[in-house]
């Protein structure tokens, strides 16, 4: 975790700044990871079961539990989870990483850090083949579970290569804020599909 010197936290999250210590913690490797890393935002260190194999089971077990038939097992490489035998599902884990803004008030210059998760939805650059039927995006909080933020997005509803999700002192309302915790859709699709095949 980077050090701060003479600094102040305000009450939205971000972090003021004069000078800071980059230095990484030992004990933990680099992951893949979401995080951008050539406009100004420090990828976390991460450890790669942490990353993708442990929140790929929780999502499994909370699927299963509402009644969806889950296979983990995907040997496509596209995507994750196959729900239902029809519906696939593509994981996105991100953890926090740090970008870097600079206002000038009054002559003085101030330089803020805040928190931000990036997603990617496209698969080797490109989106124009359609790989999955959801995304499960998962901004992973590391110091505390419980305020990790899920959106379950279709494919259909992607607008773009990439999703960013900035911290604030207000809750994200930006494009993708109605599919936050939105797990019925997927039961809902695989509900519509079975209708189908029985019509």
């Amino acid at each position: 975790m980077a050090h701060l010197s003479e600094n102040s936290t305000r009450d939205d999250g971000i972090r003021r700044e004069r000078t800071t210590d980059t230095r990484r913690p030992s004990g933990l490797v680099s992951g893949p990871s979401n995080s951008m890393s050539d406009d100004g935002v420090e990828p976390g260190m991460i450890n790669r079961l942490d990353k993708h194999e442990r929140p790929k089971g929780m999502v499994a077990a909370r699927l299963r539990a509402m009644g969806l038939d889950v296979c983990e097992d995907s040997s496509a490489g596209s995507f994750d989870l196959l729900v239902d035998n029809e519906i696939r599902v593509t994981l996105r884990v991100a953890y926090p990483g740090l970008r870097r803004h600079r206002v000038t008030v009054g002559g003085r210059s101030y330089r803020y850090r805040y928190e931000t998760w990036h997603f990617n939805f496209h698969h080797h650059g490109r989106l124009d083949e359609r790989y999955t039927d959801f995304f499960v995006c998962i901004a992973t909080d590391p110091k505390d579970a419980s305020a990790d933020k899920t959106f379950v997005i279709p494919w259909e509803d992607v607008s773009g290569k990439t999703f960013s999700l900035h911290s604030g002192r207000s809750l994200y309302r930006g494009r993708y804020a109605p599919y936050r915790d939105g797990w019925d859709a997927i039961a809902n699709a695989s509900r519509a599909r079975g209708l189908r095949h029985v019509a």
